[in-house]
């Protein structure tokens, strides 16, 4: 087994705080950013091309000792999350990260997938998911025509063969399934879209549904639905759909002595506020923000405004 040098991991991330979650290390098993989609509302990023061919990304010695080393720690980890700044079903034997995942950190080990389920109509890419504990695919229009708009997709992907794809794999997975919708103004927002990701829905059958609110800087403009409307939505898919605000919680998910090095991990992940980031890392508001300008300075971030709030995201 390879022996990272530091803690400047290739792989992991984390761990953070996440509502659905709870306590989650991060896996991010492809390079930025290989997608089958070119999402709207992504917080990496566009796509500079997308694509459906599958490769193996990571070198699997490197990964198991970097699980060794996060072991090794005190964490009380709630789930081992395998994401990536892509689409993690672009990596060949998905279910070899799985197992060693299980090797290191124990057999028992809750392991989620977060995908948008582009390639679940994909035989060995369902196959290769089996030994995880819960998959989190989304999916964001009720109609194609939603789907193009929202996803703008890779040119081979058809929407109804995607949403076969979702409904075999609940057939098939013996796991959880908790489909995620993220919502967005004057595009899914509408009471005749909200019926029909009922009836979609009814065919996935997954365990839980979230519907998620673009809170943070993406590479286009755009909105968050106002309360009305999402209360109107919310209605039409009842209690089985829980409104998620935002995916941070007073959880403290580790300390660090390189909180620079911490830092600049995380938000090359995911765009973060001052509030975020304080829920995240033992680091009083005022060291917070003196780091935070010093980064800034040199060039390692960039501010930028959304809703109405600051975030911080890595300048790349």
């Amino acid at each position: 087994m390879q022996k990272p040098k530091n803690e400047n991991f290739r792989y992991l991330y984390g761990p953070v705080p996440s509502r659905r979650l709870g306590l989650s290390l991060g896996i991010d098993i492809i390079p930025q950013k290989r997608c089958t989609f070119d999402c709207l509302y992504c917080q990496v990023g566009r796509t500079p091309k997308k694509t459906i061919k599958r490769f193996d990304y990571v070198n699997i010695g490197t990964l198991k000792a970097e699980l060794a080393a996060i072991a090794k720690k005190d964490y009380k980890i709630n789930f081992v999350t395998i994401s990536g700044s892509g689409e993690p079903t672009l990596h060949n034997s998905l279910d070899r990260i799985i197992k060693a995942v299980k090797i290191v950190m124990g057999k028992k080990t809750p392991i989620c997938v977060i995908t948008n389920g582009s390639l679940l109509y994909r035989r060995d890419v369902r196959e290769e998911l089996m030994s995880a504990s819960v998959v989190m695919p989304s999916l964001d229009g009720a109609t194609s025509k939603t789907f193009e708009k929202i996803n703008a997709p890779y040119k081979s992907l058809d929407y109804f063969r995607i949403i076969d794809g979702l409904v075999r794999f609940r057939q098939e997975f013996p796991g959880k399934i908790w489909l995620e919708i993220m919502l967005m103004e004057g595009i899914n927002d509408s009471v005749s879209e909200a019926h029909a990701f009922n009836e979609l829905i009814d065919k996935i059958n997954p365990d839980r549904v979230y519907v998620n609110l673009p809170i943070r800087p993406a590479a286009r403009r755009i909105r968050i639905p106002n309360d009305e409307v999402i209360a109107a939505f919310m209605n039409v898919l009842g209690k089985r759909a829980k409104l998620v605000r935002n995916d941070i919680t007073d959880i403290i998910a580790c300390t660090a002595d390189d909180y620079r090095d911490k830092i600049t991990q995380y938000l090359k992940r995911r765009p973060a506020s001052i509030s975020d980031l304080l829920k995240v890392f033992n680091i009083s508001e005022n060291d917070l923000t003196v780091l935070l300008d010093k980064m800034e300075q040199a060039g390692v971030i960039i501010r930028k405004r959304s809703q109405q709030k600051e975030y911080f995201s890595y300048n790349d």
